[in-house]
């Protein structure tokens, strides 16, 4: 189980994204957060793999937490979620783009938020 903490910082850092779709991600081991990261548009985007760039002007929020790591991500664990303007969890499962970086970053466990009870599900 995901401590409530995590999801609370994961729903915190979403906020901070400007785009109309609020996704957030942080990547940590148990209680202990390593790195968080929303969506954002990017102007420079040729720094980033091209495995895990989509689209050209956007950088996806497990992207974003990734490269602010700056550390090993081998087996640490990756939460994403989606909240709309009523603060209420929206389905957020990484798409095929940033699920090959997560796994050329090594992090083990992959849980995204979801639109049904109990709203936060594990990949897999």
């Amino acid at each position: 189980m995901i401590p409530n903490s995590i999801i609370s910082k994961a729903v915190d850092v979403c906020y901070k994204s400007e785009h109309s779709q609020k996704h957030g991600a942080v990547i940590f081991k148990g209680k202990r957060i390593y790195s968080m990261g929303f969506n954002t548009s990017s102007r420079s985007v040729k720094s980033i793999n091209k495995i895990a760039q989509r689209w050209k002007t956007s950088v996806h929020a497990e992207v974003s937490a990734i490269l602010n790591a700056k550390r090993d991500l081998n087996g640490l664990d990756i939460l994403v979620v989606r909240m709309n303007n009523k603060r209420q969890f929206m389905l957020s499962k990484p798409c095929i783009n940033c699920l090959s970086y997560i796994d050329y970053c090594g992090i083990r466990n992959i849980y995204y938020s979801t639109r049904e009870y109990p709203f936060i599900k594990k990949l897999g």
